[in-house]
């Protein structure tokens, strides 16, 4: 079962939705039992890996709308896909 993973495009849209609500990486990353905005901004630039528990608490957070839900699953079943493909293939 994957535990942490990074995906850009998921990435984005937390951004997205993250500033439309005028909320800091500070903010957010505090939300996530963090001190500091950094881990946060390595998240949203796609540089680290985060926990889907993570995930979890930032959309709870956000108190996303059921389109940018939709958008998100999307995202989400994209990037499950592509790992399926990237195990099948080797």
């Amino acid at each position: 079962m994957m535990k942490n993973f990074r995906n850009t495009e998921i990435a984005d849209l937390i951004k997205k939705f993250r500033k439309k609500r005028n909320i800091s990486q500070l903010e957010l990353s505090r939300v996530c039992g963090l001190n500091n905005a950094q881990f946060f901004s390595n998240i949203e630039r796609g540089i680290a890996e985060y926990p889907l528990d993570t995930l979890a608490v930032i959309i709870k957070y956000l108190d996303l709308s059921a389109d940018e839900k939709l958008q998100l699953n999307k995202s989400f079943i994209n990037f499950q896909k592509k790992m399926i493909a990237k195990i099948i293939s080797g």
